[in-house]
Order: C-alpha cells, then sequence, then structure tokens
C-alpha cells in the first residue's frame, strides 16, 4: 500500500503514532484478510452489515468472494479513479468518505 520510507511525507503526524514510519504502522494496523472473513460470518450472525474499504484491485477481489453488501472508499482513494471504476463495476452500493480529500 505504501512504500518503505524514513523522508518526511512517510511518517505519521499529529496523532498517537506520531513519528512512525507509515509502512511499518499499517504493517501493525491492517485488519488481515483472515479477519475479514471472521468479521463477516460474524456480522451474518449478528444481522449486521459489515462492508470493507479496498485500496488496490486485489482487495476488490477478494472482498467479492466474501460477497460484501456495499465498498467504502478511504478518503486517501478518492482520487483513485481506476480503484473507484473497478469498485462501482461491482454494482454494490459505495460510500466515499472525503474528509481529507482535496
Amino acid at each position: 500500500m505504501i512504500i518503505t520510507s524514513d523522508k518526511g511525507d512517510f511518517i505519521v503526524k499529529g496523532a498517537i503514532w506520531e513519528n512512525q514510519n507509515l509502512h511499518k504502522f499499517y504493517q501493525k494496523v491492517h485488519t488481515t484478510w483472515e479477519w475479514q472473513k471472521q468479521l463477516m460470518q460474524i456480522s451474518k450472525e449478528e444481522d449486521m452489515v459489515c462492508f470493507s474499504s479496498p485500496f488496490d484491485d486485489t482487495s476488490v477481489v477478494f472482498l467479492e468472494t466474501l460477497n460484501v453488501p456495499a465498498y467504502k472508499i478511504a478518503s486517501f482513494e478518492t482520487t483513485n479513479i481506476p480503484l473507484i471504476e473497478l469498485v462501482v463495476s461491482k454494482g454494490r452500493p459505495v460510500i466515499i468518505f472525503t474528509e481529507i480529500a482535496e
């Protein structure tokens, strides 16, 4: 999802993870695919709606295997037109977050 770099743009600023490398940070906090499967199963059992934010084509393909009811596009991805087009092509509802979009 992101390159390994210790340059300024790749270091977390202004959060509880201050000064951490983004690549290492994402490795710690990402939701694994196995967890995604478990979350989808638990949400079905609890009669809840569960959906996810893909960040690349591979994630979309994986989420389709889980028959997700909708997709969320993270604000970081609002300019990733190929990803949005792929998600839209699946015919499911799409929620686009814009809180940090420029």
